[in-house]
């Protein structure tokens, strides 16, 4: 006698069907295609019923048949194709002369380099001067990290003092020794125009400049001699620092 097995029963599953214009749904290119050309043309049907139709005045809105006519009109008799292509040579012919000017200015402006001297308003009296005097003949930035006292009336008062009336670019800028990383003063920094900077491995949310694009030397030094080193020791730089050179040289 062989066993009678149970039968097992399933339910039969429910049949999902899928909405053609579900929302946020994607949809297939012959549907994007197809209700791009139904909204084209219920828009043209609308506006033929309102202005064929009488509904909407002439004057303040012309029948789709009117437009064609007008728009042939532009092309055949009134030359409306030459200005279109006025306009756009006239747009062509802008982004060509831009591109001739600032394409040769960017890679001067990558030639270029900038001179920067970072000091400290505690340094000695003397030292403090002889770098201004250079610095104002070589063209170069003095930078310092933070006021004075933590006072700008007293950061102010010792500028001025030092100047003494010298035209030279002076700065409070404590991103750019974090930047060259500086750790000591005086330091000398020779970097290229327009020097993109890099996040700084640090983690920190500075940017560092990038190692190729500018030279630090730092010691108690005079401006000509830190320049003549460079010049010695770092030949992608020994060029360009010649006109600085020759700038203290007078």
């Amino acid at each position: 006698m062989s066993a009678v097995q149970p039968l097992s029963v399933s339910e039969p599953k429910a049949t999902v069907r899928r909405r053609s214009l579900a929302p946020l749904e994607p949809v297939s290119s012959r549907s994007r295609w197809m209700l791009g050309l139904a909204f084209f043309a219920l828009f043209v049907a609308v506006w033929a019923f309102f202005t064929l139709g009488g509904f909407v005045s002439p004057t303040f809105l012309a029948s789709p048949v009117t437009m064609v006519k007008e728009g042939w009109l532009l092309f055949t008799e009134y030359g409306f194709i030459k200005d279109i292509g006025m306009t756009i040579w006239r747009v062509v012919g802008g982004f060509i002369l831009a591109a001739v000017i600032a394409v040769p200015l960017g890679i001067a402006m990558g030639l270029l380099l900038i001179l920067m001297v970072f000091i400290s308003l505690s340094m000695p009296e003397a030292t403090l001067k002889r770098l201004v005097s250079q610095a104002a003949l070589a063209k170069a930035s003095l930078l310092i990290r933070g006021l004075l006292n933590g006072s700008l009336r007293d950061t102010v008062a010792r500028t001025q003092a030092l100047l003494a009336g010298q035209s030279v670019a002076f700065q409070i800028d404590p991103q750019a020794f974090e930047r060259y990383a500086i750790t000591q003063v005086p330091s000398f920094v020779l970097v290229r125009e327009g020097a993109d900077g890099t996040p700084c491995g640090d983690g920190g949310r500075g940017s560092c400049a990038p190692p190729n694009d500018y030279v630090r030397l730092a010691g108690d030094v005079s401006l000509d001699y830190a320049l003549g080193h460079i010049q010695h020791r770092t030949p992608r730089f020994s060029k360009d620092v010649g006109a600085f050179i020759q700038r203290l040289k007078g």
